[in-house]
């Protein structure tokens, strides 16, 4: 948390209401949010899941799910492309309660530069915190994103390292 972030209070507590998650499709990012998601459960937060599929990539690890490639009808694959999505992102979740009520989810896909957008979703829908998965590098050619981030997001920021 930066020291010039506002957090908002409730009766002198912070509970994190509206959340943004990037999840970049991996496995390994899906389990390492885990912690993030336990937390999440218990406070009742509205969660946005952001996707940013990058341009011409492989997927970084087997098992990956990335954004469809449509041809004509995308009215089709995109809806079940997204419950395929949340249904690998929510595995985990029902492992941990076994009860997805306490979760309001909405699946945003987005287009550009990651840092950049995943700070103006945080902007758009007012995000109280923002949970990032991160290999664990901050040297000087690691984690150029993630330093954007750091630095220009409006809210608390918890990093998971991917084991």
């Amino acid at each position: 948390v930066r020291p010039e972030t506002k957090i908002k209070l409730k009766n002198h507590f912070w509970h994190p209401k509206k959340v943004l998650i990037h999840l970049n499709g991996t496995p390994g990012s899906a389990q390492a949010l885990e912690p993030a998601l336990q937390i999440l459960a218990k406070v009742h937060a509205e969660i946005t899941l952001l996707h940013i599929p990058g341009q011409d990539e492989k997927p970084a690890e087997e098992g990956a799910l990335t954004a469809p490639y449509y041809q004509d009808y995308q009215q089709y694959e995109w809806p079940s492309w997204s419950q395929e999505f949340c249904k690998r992102f929510f595995e985990i979740l029902k492992e941990e309660n076994n009860n997805d009520e306490n979760i309001t989810l909405t699946l945003s896909v987005s287009q550009g530069e990651p840092a950049d957008e995943i700070i103006k979703c945080a902007k758009n829908i007012d995000a109280d915190f923002i949970a990032i998965a991160w290999h664990g590098k901050l040297g000087p050619l690691h984690a150029q994103v993630l330093k954007k981030i750091i630095i220009h997001t409006p809210c608390p920021i918890m990093l998971v390292r991917i084991r």
